[in-house]
């Protein structure tokens, strides 16, 4: 089995796709995206020292055109090789670095239940390479409403990484309930109803600031405007229990 490095080589030696015409042994386009995107410590090394480029140059001048222009425009050597194993071959499945998931909606649940790689994901996010893959795959038309969340997460993250992260979990995934008490809900209603039904609200809002899930969701269901009533809520109880705890000390004296 012949490494990357080893490919490119011959590619470049017989400056055609058929890296060995006894064999009768074609590379295609889309395998060699593939083999660029199976190891990036591989495709690291052969972008740097240049092998790379030289055997595109010598078998696919087009592509050897992308790869000179993502780099005068100054791609970082992750992003550039992002989207170039794309042009090779747009069939691959999410990946970035060396992480990779074939299908956006399990990366969602792994997202939401904490078993993705988020530093990656939040980097890849920054680039807006999310919501590159999500149009590649034709997503914007065929749920434009997962399009338009993608890309108010990755605007989101200047504001609040975590949040715009797992918001993003909600969208890939198209989870449409929030998790309480082994308890699933769909409405932000009916959560109130409940909180105020179990006398649980004052509680929960002490704490909702830790729970990316329940402000994720709350995004997600497009109800942005709740998280600041639900943060002023949070103001307004500890400005209570403040005044409460001086009134009784007051009292006490």
């Amino acid at each position: 089995m012949w490494s990357l490095k080893e490919i490119l080589e011959k590619l470049e030696t017989q400056r055609s796709y058929v890296i060995d015409p006894n064999a009768k042994i074609i590379l295609t386009q889309e395998q060699l995206g593939e083999a660029l995107s199976s190891n990036f410590e591989d495709a690291m090394e052969v972008l740097t020292d240049g092998s790379l480029l030289r055997a595109l140059q010598a078998v696919d001048e087009p592509m050897a055109d992308k790869l000179i222009n993502y780099q005068r425009d100054f791609l970082s050597p992750e992003v550039l090789l992002f989207y170039l194993q794309y042009d090779l071959n747009p069939n691959l499945p999410f990946s970035y670095r060396d992480i990779a998931h074939r299908e956006i909606r399990t990366l969602g649940e792994a997202i939401l239940a904490g078993k993705a790689e988020k530093d990656l994901l939040v980097e890849a996010m920054r680039h807006q390479l999310m919501s590159f893959y999500v149009k590649l795959k034709k997503i914007d038309v065929s749920s434009p409403e997962i399009y338009e969340g993608v890309l108010f997460t990755e605007r989101y993250l200047d504001t609040n990484a975590d949040v715009a992260y797992v918001t993003l979990g909600y969208y890939l995934s198209e989870r449409k309930f929030y998790r309480f008490q082994n308890r699933r809900f769909l409405s932000v209603t009916d959560f109130y109803r409940y909180l105020a039904h179990r006398k649980l609200f004052k509680a929960f809002a002490r704490t909702m600031e830790q729970d990316l899930l329940f402000f994720g969701w709350l995004y997600y269901l497009g109800n942005g405007d709740t998280v600041e009533k639900w943060l002023k809520t949070v103001g307004e109880i500890d400005t209570l229990a403040y005044q409460e705890a001086n009134a009784t000390s007051t009292e006490a004296k």
